[in-house]
């Protein structure tokens, strides 16, 4: 099919149409490719679109990256409130997934520290949060970590505080549950309700 250049003087843009439906983009470099302004593509309904205020999205080779810089990015979400905001509408499918097939290093560091590191000395509150407003429907505890393998010989948590706070807080608001409940393999469980 051929293409057609249209130049809409009403709304002084460049409109580029294919004249015939064959599948293929209606623009193709082979090469370097610089648009010092505003671009959109828009096929079947989907588009995307670059506009001015700042917003950029810059792939760096060098870096083998992908930076969006002054955007908030959603996924699922119409109006993103974080700089990645993703809203999950697919049942049984986590939503995200990180799967390390490499290590990541064993120390602690501003920029190392597992296959999900939280760098947070910047910031005076929490680094990380869970919260829930769900009743009694629940099928499952909000967090499980679970090593699944009979030779596994590390810690499955360790706590370590340097400051003067407490290492962990327990804290249990019903009367009818126990704050910490152990159980070791077929042995009985222990209940414990304060620890002095």
């Amino acid at each position: 099919g051929s293409i057609a250049l249209v130049w809409d003087s009403a709304q002084t843009e460049l409109q580029i149409n294919t004249m015939s439906d064959h599948g293929a983009f209606p623009l193709q470099v082979d090469g370097s490719f610089w648009l010092d302004g505003n671009i959109w593509l828009q096929a079947d309904g989907q588009q995307i679109g670059f506009t001015g205020d700042n917003p950029a999205i810059v792939f760096d080779n060098t870096q083998n990256e992908i930076n969006v810089e002054f955007a908030q990015v959603g996924i699922d979400q119409a109006t993103a409130e974080a700089k990645l905001h993703v809203m999950q509408k697919t049942a049984d499918n986590p939503a995200v997934i990180i799967n390390a097939q490499t290590d990541t290093g064993s120390s602690i560091s501003s920029i190392e520290g597992g296959a999900l590191h939280i760098y947070n000395s910047d910031n005076n509150d929490y680094a990380l949060t869970i919260y829930s407003d769900n009743a009694a429907d629940a099928d499952n505890p909000l967090v499980r970590i679970e090593a699944d393998n009979g030779n596994f010989d590390q810690d499955m948590m360790v706590v370590k505080n340097d400051g003067d706070g407490r290492a962990m807080l327990i804290e249990s608001e019903t009367g009818s549950a126990s704050s910490l409940f152990i159980t070791q393999s077929s042995n009985t469980g222990t209940t414990v309700n304060n620890i002095l």
